[in-house]
């Protein structure tokens, strides 16, 4: 009978394990939730859970004209959630001129709408501006002020949106972060710009996907960015809020991913290897 150590043991099933580690490593990341791409061939994507199909649309220059022809440009409303500053120009002394830099919700001159959509006001009390525009909020509390003093001025603005205005970037770019898209339009392109551009080294720019969630009606918008050609049509697609801008890996990077998994287990048998030699 032939005696067989332990290393002997271990380097016969290398192989199996390495294998082993294989199965695993597939195995959990189809079962760990994340955002998945659709196929390239496919035109929509189906949704078990909802029972209903997201349309793909790739986008072209004739698609970016047929949703801004039909996509009008209201005037910005006030929300619950927004931080409104204001200045009352000319009575410094009962309404100070103050600001602070990076500070958003200065409680001198700027009030939270509440979820009910008002604020307080001082020699004004509780006003309700949620649904106003920004110049309709200035000339309600002007002409409440108005009963006190003579020929108020105002000047009204949203120092911070509230929550629901956010987008999120995701996937390979160099910053991904939330943003808020306010009374300014923000075209795909900016959106790109404020993470700092594509990863140059991990993303696939032939696959930038924008999911959007309208009125309960959902959609995927496919863009080919690989070109500087191609990179202008994003300028003229404007994003909205709760969109979900997602960069798509590399298929080498997915590769290097899986072996940046593999490598701490490959590296012990590497070391077993050393040792029984």
């Amino acid at each position: 009978m032939v005696m067989i150590t332990i290393m002997e043991m271990i380097k016969m099933y290398r192989l199996k394990y390495l294998f082993l580690a294989l199965f695993i490593i597939n195995c959990s990341s189809s079962i760990v939730p994340g955002i998945s791409e659709p196929n390239a061939r496919k035109n929509s994507v189906y949704l078990p859970e909802k029972k209903i199909s997201i349309p793909i649309v790739d986008v072209s220059e004739k698609t970016i004209f047929d949703i801004n022809k039909n996509d009008l440009q209201e005037d910005y409303t006030i929300s619950p959630g927004d931080v409104l500053t204001f200045t009352v120009w000319g009575l410094n002394d009962i309404f100070p001129v103050v600001g602070f830099a990076g500070q958003s919700n200065n409680p001198i001159n700027s009030r939270t709408v509440g979820p009910n959509g008002e604020i307080y006001f001082p020699y004004v009390g509780k006003i309700k501006l949620a649904n106003y525009t920004i110049e309709e909020a200035r000339d309600i509390i002007a002409s409440l002020l108005a009963e006190q003093f003579v020929e108020p001025q105002i000047d009204l603005t949203i120092s911070k949106f509230n929550e629901n205005r956010k987008a999120y970037l995701l996937g390979e770019l160099l910053r991904p972060q939330p943003i808020y898209i306010g009374i300014e339009k923000i075209s795909l392109t900016d959106a790109i710009g404020v993470a700092n551009g594509l990863d140059p080294k991990f993303s696939n720019a032939k696959k930038v996907y924008v999911i959007r969630s309208n009125n309960n009606e959902e959609i995927i918008y496919r863009f080919d960015l690989s070109s500087s050609e191609k990179f202008l049509i994003s300028n003229d697609f404007h994003l909205k809020p709760k969109d979900v801008v997602y960069v798509s890996a590399s298929s080498v990077t997915k590769w290097n991913r899986v072996f940046a998994q593999i490598f701490p287990f490959a590296s012990f048998l590497n070391q077993v290897d050393n040792i029984s030699q």
